[in-house]
């Protein structure tokens, strides 16, 4: 604004937490987050796009929150659809590698073998 006055759309420290486990992102309790820009068809099982043309996420969104450091900061990951339903699972010592290392986190699919179970 012209007064010089910020106008935050989320929690700052909520935006600071977005990065892999044990990167460079500030954990807000304990975890950091991942913005998923793809998704897995349920049915089809084909991997989807929730960006445009232009790399906007127009189409939905998915997220993910995993333990900065497991077993000190928490153990489980989570994953929230565009319907809201939350997914965990445990991974074990294997969360930062499998955040690093495969799409994990950048591809929403609860229904995947990996066993993502629905949380209340």
């Amino acid at each position: 604004m012209k007064d010089g006055t910020k106008i935050y759309l989320m929690d700052l420290s909520f935006a600071m937490s977005e990065g892999v486990p044990g990167g460079l992102a500030t954990p807000k309790a304990g975890y950091v987050v991942m913005v998923q820009p793809r998704y897995v068809d349920a049915v089809s099982g084909q991997t989807g796009d929730y960006r445009d043309g232009s790399s906007n996420m127009t189409a939905g969104y998915g997220l993910s929150a995993a333990p900065y450091i497991y077993d000190s900061s928490g153990r489980s990951n989570y994953q929230i659809n565009l319907q809201g339903t939350v997914f965990q699972k445990d991974f074990g010592d294997s969360t930062r590698s499998a955040a690093a290392h495969t799409n994990v986190f950048t591809a929403l699919d609860p229904n995947a073998t990996d066993k993502w179970a629905p949380c209340e």
